[in-house]
């Protein structure tokens, strides 16, 4: 099953970004085929997940590049919105100095995978994964980099955004938004910086 992360119509981009992903991954050297779970999709029907899938690692590092340059990421916490195998936590943790690094999603199979690769990297005492509702999700009061690669549809982003606006707008955090299909109707933030050829988005609250 192939999903488009996006409207990028250029193979070589698509080609390139892939080769990417397939690099970080096998030197992973997982004990686990993780190309099994793509597509794979909640059996919860009080969710509007979407279908899992890697994002491409390199838009990661675009988002980043986003970031206003007096944002200094080691005084945030990383949380990966609907983390799924928690790849891109993963990735978060081995390229970036940040205070913590956790992720949830609504999928308990996932979860369980991604904790079981934690633990076979030797990295679950540095990256935490729960399973979790984000309808449900409050944060901790504290600064927070949200990812964020399309996990679901607008409901329940305008739930989670709204459920925890207070924390987002006190602590100042900031959502890095991969596959930016919402954007219009994120609303109550400062800025928002865009990469409108990778659809991408910064929002600073």
């Amino acid at each position: 099953m192939k999903h488009k992360h996006n409207n990028i119509s250029d193979d070589l981009t698509r080609q390139k970004e892939e080769q990417y992903n397939k690099e970080f991954i096998n030197s992973l050297k997982l004990n686990l085929d993780i190309n099994q779970y793509e597509g794979l999709t909640s059996n919860n029907s009080l969710n509007d997940s979407t279908p899992y899938m890697t994002v491409w690692l390199g838009n990661i590092d675009r988002l980043i590049d986003l970031i206003p340059n007096n944002i200094e990421l080691e005084n945030y916490s990383l949380c990966d919105v609907g983390c799924g195998l928690g790849i891109s936590t993963i990735y978060f943790q081995k390229k970036y100095n940040m205070k913590s690094f956790s992720g949830f999603d609504f999928n308990q199979d996932l979860i369980d995978k991604a904790k079981l690769i934690l633990k076979d990297l030797e990295l679950d005492e540095n990256i935490e994964f729960e399973f979790k509702n984000a309808n449900e999700k409050l944060l901790e009061s504290k600064p927070y980099i949200l990812f964020m690669f399309n996990p679901f549809g607008i409901t329940t982003m305008q739930s989670f955004i709204n459920n925890n606006i207070v924390t987002l707008k006190t602590n100042k955090s900031i959502i890095l938004y991969a596959n930016d299909l919402h954007i219009n109707e994120i609303k109550n933030c400062d800025e928002i910086y865009r990469d409108d050829y990778f659809n991408l988005s910064v929002i600073v609250f």
